[in-house]
């Protein structure tokens, strides 16, 4: 994955997001609020400029502004004396994962630039599995190739619309490598992430929330119950009889994310049909 290497500075107006976001790589479990996602992707939204896809990669020019203020806080704050914890996130999300994340699914993923993948909601969302693998209160010790793959595993949560066979009275499983990760464009009490999509997500969400609620309720929509709109990142056959239900080209429900309650919470959409919404 060649890039361009990161030479940005971080502006006086995101170094509170940052230290924000070191206390929680340092300290935390894993069990992050909205603010932090909010955090995530203020910083993302300085190191892309407003575009991802130009200049060093955002991801990049992330690592490099934590690794500065970690190494700044240790020198200056006694509660950042011991940095480990941080350090060692730091080390596997940029070293490893992301890059373990892209080859992974270099088949199905092929045609995504990792600047693309990896916006502000989706480091944060990975920093949560790293966190809660290898420091929750119960997480047994394990190397940082076993942190990767089993992150890995549980970032890879969404498959949409895919039956499956029934062979001998056994249901088949889709296999592992079917599964990605959704990137989020939006999550409840943080918002909208940055980067291309910003301003029709936004558009999008003005008019479901000035819709009647009974369109909303015909059309089993409830923009309340909505936790993250994401984007499916894979290539989007039309043709393929999967796809080819009626008014599915611009996304549908994850069936596999549902509340306590029995309701879908992350709507996915179509980047095919998005990106001509641009």
């Amino acid at each position: 994955m060649p890039h361009e290497m990161p030479n940005q500075s971080p502006s006086d107006a995101i170094k509170e997001p940052l230290r924000r976001l070191a206390g929680y790589l340092n300290f935390s479990s894993g069990t992050s609020d909205p603010a932090i996602f909010t955090a995530w992707n203020e910083v993302y939204q300085q190191a892309s400029a407003g575009d991802p896809l130009t200049g060093p990669a955002a991801w990049l020019v992330l690592k490099d502004w934590m690794t500065e203020t970690l190494a700044s806080l240790q020198a200056s704050q006694a509660a950042f004396r011991d940095t480990s914890q941080a350090q060692r996130v730091v080390k596997i999300l940029w070293s490893d994962l992301l890059p373990a994340y892209v080859d992974y699914h270099r088949d199905l993923l092929f045609h995504q630039q990792p600047e693309l993948l990896f916006n502000g909601f989706f480091m944060g969302r990975a920093a949560d599995v790293i966190l809660a693998l290898a420091f929750a209160g119960d997480a047994a010790e394990a190397s940082d190739e076993e942190i990767v793959d089993r992150a890995i595993e549980q970032l890879n949560d969404y498959v949409g619309y895919r039956p499956v066979p029934v062979l001998e009275n056994r249901r088949c499983e889709p296999y592992p490598h079917e599964f990605v990760r959704p990137i989020p464009l939006y999550i409840a009490g943080a918002g909208i992430s940055a980067g291309p999509y910003h301003n029709v997500i936004e558009a999008a969400l003005e008019v479901l929330r000035n819709t009647h609620p009974d369109i909303l309720r015909a059309a089993s929509f409830d923009l309340n119950r909505v936790q993250e709109l994401s984007l499916d990142p894979r290539a989007f056959d039309f043709d393929h009889p999967v796809n080819r239900r009626p008014n599915y080209h611009f996304g549908g429900w994850d069936t596999r994310s549902i509340t306590l309650d029995g309701h879908y919470d992350r709507f996915v959409l179509r980047q095919v049909t998005l990106d001509a919404l641009l």
